[in-house]
């Protein structure tokens, strides 16, 4: 990937700022992460800010309903799952307390 212009830069700095709501992880803050999303939408701030927060958003969701067990194990709260296995009929999970269910 090319590396950032002078121009680029400023342009990736109002980004930031458009986006600065958003609690992302230490990669999704990486300038080179950012800056193809500008690229992507030719330097559009307003279509590759859009275009950002929905991929986020998207992955946001995908993850919690990936992971995230409604109120299982008898724990009486949500509970996360890891697929560990299968029987004939039903996965073998592991909740975030290691409980085998």
């Amino acid at each position: 990937m090319a590396a950032i212009t002078e121009n680029e830069a400023k342009i990736l700095l109002e980004f930031r700022k458009r986006i600065a709501d958003m609690e992302l992880r230490k990669i999704q803050e990486h300038d080179m992460f950012l800056i193809t999303w500008l690229r992507a939408r030719e330097y559009n701030l307003k279509k590759a800010e859009e275009m950002f927060r929905k991929v986020i958003q998207t992955k946001i969701n995908f993850f919690i309903f990936k992971h995230l067990y409604c109120y299982g194990s008898g724990l009486n709260r949500p509970t996360y799952l890891n697929l560990v296995g299968r029987n004939s009929q039903n996965p073998i999970t592991t909740n975030s307390l290691n409980y085998f269910n």
